[in-house]
């Protein structure tokens, strides 16, 4: 009993130094704005030959705040290039944003996306790109685009003033970030999907990957909270056994969704939590010598 007990709480204890250390890379900055230098993301128009490119190339400390900044380009069909740069930070999973100075208006510094916004939510800029006004529509869209389809997205409509270009929705996705935008360049609207994207994040120690074709990935459960069942979306980036079992706080394993050898590629699974209390819980992936966790949490 005594090993029991004891191999219990150094489970437990594990499993509460995996989630600090999962809430560490599961920030913002590795979910639907992933903010590193050498993070690259390309679009295309799909029927027509407009191109639009992000790029993370600098840092800086402004004001006190550890910043990105992020080159943007586009070129139309006429081959006229249009490019801006921008300074990013986050703060409290909202992303803050600042123009270099003397680029159109001024350098102030606002809000242009918050991910623990209520769907409704409005957020006041003054921005030629992101609007005047970014209005959260939904924390759930399901998206096609030219690399793929993706779940969870987030939807945001953005206010234009009168007569400014810029965007007029943008959808961003967990990982990966945008990636789909409308654009309003007077007197048309373009779409843009994203095409390709190449990432570094903390998942594999700053190495980059091509998110399109190679991830290892455990997503957030939807709905989180949930009551009584939740589903858990992973993506492995080769063939090999999976594992996924949900542990409870105390380290104790109460449920074994996924035991067997999978092909690469994403895929669902739903938890069902009706025989079990209210509370905190963890789903630990293992896979390839690797493990991801996601806090999960029951709420009768």
């Amino acid at each position: 009993m005594k090993h029991s007990i004891h191999l219990s709480g150094i489970l437990s204890i594990y499993l509460f130094l995996i989630t600090i250390v999962t809430a560490q890379s599961s920030k913002i900055d590795s979910s639907y704005f992933p903010l590193k230098i050498g993070n690259q993301w390309s679009y295309s128009e799909p029927h027509s030959i407009h191109k639009a490119s992000q790029e993370i190339i600098d840092t800086a400390s402004i004001n006190g705040h550890f910043c990105y900044l992020m080159n943007v380009n586009s070129v139309d069909r006429f081959n006229f290039k249009f490019s801006f740069k921008e300074w990013f930070r986050i703060s409290n999973d909202t992303i803050f944003a600042k123009r270099e100075p003397g680029a159109f208006r001024d350098s102030i510094e606002y809000p242009v996306y918050n991910f623990k916004a209520n769907v409704g939510d409005t957020l006041h800029a003054s921005s030629f790109w992101f609007g005047s006004e970014i209005i959260l529509i939904s924390k759930e869209d399901t998206v096609s685009t030219l690399s793929g389809t993706y779940t969870h997205c987030y939807h945001f409509k953005h206010k234009k003033g009168l007569l400014n270009g810029g965007l007029i929705d943008s959808w961003l996705a967990p990982v990966i970030g945008t990636i789909k935008l409308i654009v309003s360049d007077y007197p048309s609207v373009m779409t843009f999907e994203l095409d390709s994207s190449s990432l570094i994040t903390s998942i594999n120690n700053e190495t980059k990957t091509n998110f399109d074709v190679s991830a290892y990935l455990l997503f957030e459960s939807y709905p989180n909270p949930f009551n009584p069942q939740t589903t858990l979306t992973y993506q492995i980036n080769s063939n090999g056994n999976v594992l996924l079992e949900i542990f409870d706080v105390l380290g104790r394993k109460v449920d074994q969704l996924v035991n067997k050898r999978k092909e690469s590629g994403r895929y669902n699974v739903i938890w069902n939590g009706e025989k079990m209390p209210s509370g905190l819980y963890f789903a630990i992936l293992r896979s390839n010598n690797n493990f991801l966790t996601r806090k999960l949490i029951l709420q009768k």
